[in-house]
């Protein structure tokens, strides 16, 4: 039985990610947490931030989910080729993910407001007028990290099943959640200033801890949020339509 797993591990994708990605991640994400916490411990508005911006994470997290998974979950159980052999089209399927999406962010947003209310006596509604705006700027990032992770899940199917966890979480270390981009180097810098979702943590910080508009940071969050979601729902409906043509019962395989 080890020969047999040992000799499986080299070209197992789902089995690799567990040795070298999620280590990799942990590492990365609370290094730069601590280096943070050396330099911003004494700021109590940096931890209502911080509260507010890992409240808000969860809403990309869950909205990537709520595309991928319903995909993963449609594919483990057989039913894409049924589903697809009806008259519902790529983008009613589109638009169903869209519409629970929303109803999954209230649930989730009413859920998060609570347990940190509850639990640190910090209300996350301070973020006032400017609540929903970076509110929706996060799903739509989770929305286009989860059309791209679909992207690959529909071409290929059980065999990167792993990536539906993998891929949202790859963006963790440079969305500005859990910590300003500023103490990572300047490389991951750049690659968080061309992601919306570093325009979502800073609108938060500029709220919360300067009491200032972030209304230029939330436009330019926007322009790229839909400019990336306009690409991802494209690749996604391209991989689709190629998968369809090479079969999609196969993605079972």
């Amino acid at each position: 039985m080890v020969v047999r797993h040992l000799r499986q591990l080299p070209t197992d994708f789902n089995k690799l990610s567990s040795i070298v990605y999620w280590p990799f991640l942990d590492i990365v994400i609370y290094g730069f947490i601590g280096i943070w916490l050396d330099q911003s411990i004494h700021s109590p508005d940096m931890r209502f931030v911080l509260l507010t911006n890992v409240a808000l994470w969860q809403a990309v997290v869950r909205a990537d989910f709520g595309v991928s998974l319903n995909l993963l979950e449609e594919i483990w159980a057989h039913n894409v080729t049924n589903l697809f052999s009806t008259p519902l089209t790529i983008w009613e399927w589109i638009s169903a993910a869209f519409i629970e999406g929303l109803i999954m962010l209230a649930a989730l947003t009413a859920f998060c407001v609570a347990v940190v209310y509850g639990f640190y006596h910090y209300n996350i509604l301070e973020l006032g007028v400017w609540f929903v705006p970076i509110l929706l700027l996060t799903y739509i990032s989770g929305l286009a990290i989860g059309f791209l992770t679909s992207s690959l899940l529909v071409y290929w199917g059980v065999r990167v099943q792993v990536l539906a966890w993998m891929v949202g979480w790859m963006f963790a270390p440079v969305s500005g959640a859990y910590y300003p981009v500023s103490v990572l180097p300047a490389w991951m810098q750049t690659i968080a200033h061309a992601l919306p979702l570093h325009y979502a943590t800073v609108s938060t910080h500029m709220v919360l801890a300067e009491h200032a508009s972030p209304l230029e940071m939330l436009i330019k969050g926007y322009a790229l949020g839909i400019f990336y979601l306009s690409i991802s729902i494209a690749l996604f409906i391209y991989m689709f339509n190629k998968s369809k043509d090479r079969g999609l019962q196969r993605l079972r395989d």
